[in-house]
């Protein structure tokens, strides 16, 4: 294998449902595993249409399934329950929500396109420490992605 690039993350091996194998013997112990030089975990979306079941360690499940192979492109269900979802969207709009920002492409520009016609969205963040359900999401989208959460 050629020597990693400045910056390039580590090259990691994972199991199949997205954990990282860090020695041999857990190596041996995995009936399957996935060697990835980009160094984190990315579902594979094996065809569009396929569905898999994904493990919340200690939190649950949740449905993957693939929409589009490029990009790639899943629809996550049984993630939030419907009062998740209201407790959310009633957080944003406590704390008010500010117009989505983009950046046009050069034909926008030259054609007099306004940001209003471009991006037409609304979005707030919401800090974990305004809401335990915000903390609680941050950790289940970590475990959902294999990305520690921030």
């Amino acid at each position: 294998l050629p020597e990693l690039e400045p910056l390039q993350s580590p090259r990691v091996l994972f199991d199949a449902r997205g954990l990282r194998l860090v020695d041999l013997a857990e190596l041996r112990r995995a009936p399957c595993a996935f060697f990835l030089e980009i160094g984190v975990w990315v579902w594979p979306p094996v065809r569009v249409g396929f569905e898999q079941e994904v493990e919340l360690l200690g939190i649950g499940t949740a449905m993957l399934r693939t929409l589009s192979l490029r990009p790639k492109v899943f629809e996550v269900r049984e993630f939030l329950s419907r009062n998740e979802t209201e407790e959310v969207m009633r957080l944003g709009r406590a704390q008010g929500l500010v117009r989505s920002e983009g950046l046009m492409q050069s034909r926008d520009l030259e054609q007099g396109t306004q940001h209003s016609q471009f991006r037409t969205s609304t979005q707030a963040w919401i800090d974990n420490s305004q809401s335990p359900l915000i903390a609680e999401l941050d950790e289940r989208i970590a475990q959902l992605t294999r990305v520690p959460a921030s």
